[in-house]
């Protein structure tokens, strides 16, 4: 059998560490989709929707470093803008693969108005959309022995970037022959200049008054946790993460200041967060959530992202964080501890809710944060009311936690969790009832492949997290109406789970039969189980 650009591709994912292909087979991708059956311990993945294949795929990285998509031109790549877009901004490094049109039937609708398949009329419209939402954006040309240059190049770019990346194909191109791989992808980045820049840091370290760093996704995404916790140790920095970042480090490390999620957030962090004369941001996206402070600090603050440094809001400096983060380790290692004005506050931790006749949304969480039970399990947190306590979760391990993010998409956790089964630990979805209509179907998936994840659905049959940000009179006034374009369709959640193949689901409606459900599922590995926990639609999480 020849060797051909199909071929090619999968071979070269196999090689970074991907072993699934998510997507919607259709006519123009079919052939890679029969290329990839044959390749032993590698799965194509189809999901019952696009929009699921993109949350997977997202969720797959978060956890693998690397994944791959691919469906059918137009219709199934437009689906899937929306994760992508979320996956760049959360540094998420997935392969677009979208097999399309031929450049003759490109150019025929141009000479002709007869539009190819899936077209709106333009020549590139799936290119001229993804191109803003990628690091690497590219059209394969009809000549098969320039392919490999040109992947290797794309999954280059994902690698180095951590971004999602792009490349079209034309559909006939897949079968045509082409070399083989030779060797590895070159991803190396120059550092720029990371030994100065380094030395500046650590200077300006050890003179501010009381500094404060921000661990962030990207010292997750690059793999970097350990050089930066021997430079938190090192200089005894106290350090905080963001929701998008939790768990990057142990949360048991003594310095560990808290979260920095939003409204609900702890006093003590937000004091030391106004008061500190340096904030280091390691890797950190910072979103909405986090503008009222960190916006002020723009002068205080120096900043390592998407491969550049910028200090006290000056101009930017092209730094790879890798280089960087190396560059302090090995500056630190001799260096003095910094020393501390203020005492380090205490965190402050809110008491368990009291288990009334009615489960709450207080006690869902309280619930899950017993002894034990997050054990062995990723955390996959919705866009939600849930959102804020999931940022006070307890996690016992390192790398444990995954939310959209500053995207804040609703919805993404139960379609992330089906490619973060990949990742060795359980998901745990949380997610609202309003996210869980968007998506839910991706159970379907996770009962085919005997997924074990754990869905948590919280029903107040209201998206909650809306009516909090347009209208809080509801949560304390009995007599106030929600909006009425926030009010759910009311769904039998038992029974739409069990018709897409979940044997293990139960609703709970007191806290106790939600300990008790949780423990059922904990023991359930053969397969998902989905648990209804029903909260009253004015029941808010403390600290809300």
């Amino acid at each position: 059998m020849a060797y051909v650009v199909a071929n090619y591709i999968i071979d070269r994912l196999v090689q970074n560490g991907v072993d699934a292909l998510f997507g919607v087979p259709a006519f123009y991708c079919a052939p890679l989709y029969d290329i990839a059956a044959l390749v032993p311990n590698f799965r194509t993945v189809v999901t019952s929707s696009d929009l699921e294949a993109g949350y997977a795929a997202d969720g797959y990285a978060r956890v693998r470093g690397l994944s791959a998509v691919a469906m059918t031109y137009g219709p199934g790549t437009l689906s899937i803008v929306n994760p992508i877009a979320g996956a760049y901004i959360e540094r998420s490094p997935i392969v677009v693969i979208n097999c399309g049109p031929l450049q003759s039937a490109i150019d025929q609708q141009s000479s002709t108005g007869v539009l190819y398949s899936h077209s709106i009329g333009a020549a590139h419209t799936d290119m001229d959309i993804f191109r803003n939402i990628t690091t690497s954006c590219e059209r394969a040309n009809d000549v098969s022995a320039e392919f490999p240059q040109l992947f290797d190049a794309t999954i280059a770019a994902a690698l180095t970037r951590k971004h999602p990346v792009y490349i079209e194909v034309p559909r006939d191109l897949l079968g045509a022959s082409c070399p083989q791989p030779i060797g590895g992808i070159d991803v190396t980045v120059p550092p720029g200049a990371a030994d100065a820049t380094a030395v500046a840091i650590l200077s300006e370290l050890a003179a501010a008054t009381d500094p404060l760093v921000f661990v962030g996704e990207e010292v997750q995404r690059y793999g970097l946790a350990d050089a930066v916790l021997r430079v938190v140790d090192r200089l005894q920095l106290r350090w905080a993460t963001t929701l998008a970042a939790k768990s990057v480090l142990p949360e048991s490390h003594p310095r560990f200041m808290g979260v920095f999620a939003g409204d609900a957030d702890p006093a003590p962090l937000r004091n030391l967060i106004e008061s500190s004369g340096l904030i280091l941001a390691l890797g950190t996206v910072f979103g909405v959530e986090q503008s009222d402070l960190i916006s002020p600090k723009v002068n205080a603050t120096i900043r390592a992202w998407d491969g550049v440094v910028i200090s006290h809001g000056g101009a930017p400096q092209a730094v790879a964080l890798p280089a960087l983060v190396d560059a302090l380790d090995q500056h630190s290692a001799n260096a003095t501890p910094v020393d501390y004005t203020l005492a380090a506050p205490t965190p402050t931790s809110n008491p368990p809710a009291d288990a009334g006749p009615e489960l709450d949304y207080q006690q869902v969480f309280d619930t899950i944060a017993e002894p034990g039970f997050l054990d062995g399990l990723t955390v996959i947190a919705d866009t939600f009311l849930g959102m804020y306590p999931a940022a006070q979760l307890p996690l016992p391990t390192r790398d444990s936690f995954i939310t959209g993010g500053p995207w804040a998409p609703i919805g993404y956790s139960v379609g992330a969790a089906v490619g973060a089964c990949a990742g060795g630990k359980r998901p745990l979805v949380l997610v609202g009832d309003g996210g869980f209509q968007m998506i839910g179907q991706a159970l379907s998936t996770m009962a085919r492949d005997h997924h074990n994840s754990i869905v948590v659905i919280i029903e107040n049959r209201l998206y909650g997290i809306e009516q909090y940000l347009l209208d809080r009179r509801f949560y304390t006034n009995p007599t106030q109406d929600p909006l009425t374009y926030n009010q759910l369709p009311a769904w039998n959640f038992e029974t739409f789970a069990r018709a897409l193949g979940v044997d293990q689901v139960t609703t709970a409606t007191t806290k106790a039969d939600l300990r008790t459900a949780l423990a059922t599922a904990k023991t359930q590995t053969t397969g998902p189980s989905v648990i209804c926990a029903q909260v009253q639609p004015r029941s808010l999480p403390a600290g809300l």
